[in-house]
């Protein structure tokens, strides 16, 4: 194989890389550890707009404070809270980053929150704003594995081409 098609084929790994690269998970738990709020919530309510696919639909929480790590505005235990987001609902075969969790009623989350004008509070760490330091480890090593198995199959694409 020649230099020009090694050449060809690193850009295009490279580029393929780039495509499928999520948020490095230490942004992930950085935004987690640096949230002015750390609690454990238990879901009450949850509205969601309609979402047909492929859009994003904005999500009402009501939830209760189960247990309190870190906090700045004062919430306490037994407290209940707003929290508000919007999630993407992603269409069949998407491959983009990672919604941000869909809350449910009765279940219990961490949370990594700040408050949005003393009114409600807002995720701050984006897909790991409603996931332990465990979960969010879990979903980096998955996304991770399947990026390098989506840019082999690129690579091998690309062999295939140049032996053409």
């Amino acid at each position: 194989m020649t230099l020009r098609s090694w050449t060809l084929i690193m850009v295009m790994v490279a580029a393929f890389a780039v495509m499928y690269a999520e948020i490095p998970p230490m942004e992930f738990l950085e935004a987690q550890d640096i949230s002015p709020e750390r609690v454990d919530i238990t879901v009450l309510n949850v509205k969601a707009d309609e979402c047909p696919a492929g859009e994003f639909c904005r999500i009402d929480v009501v939830a209760r404070v189960d247990k309190v790590y870190r906090t700045v505005t004062g919430i306490k235990e037994g407290d209940q809270i707003k929290i508000k987001y919007e999630r993407l609902n992603p269409p069949e075969g998407y491959e983009g980053l990672t919604p941000i969790t869909f809350l449910q009623t009765g279940q219990t989350y961490p949370a990594f929150l700040q408050t949005y004008r003393f009114s409600w509070y807002v995720p701050v760490a984006g897909v790991a704003s409603f996931l332990s330091f465990q979960d969010t480890i879990q979903l980096e090593l998955t996304v991770a594995k399947n990026g390098i198995e989506d840019v082999r199959a690129q690579v091998n694409t690309i062999k295939d081409f140049l032996k053409e």
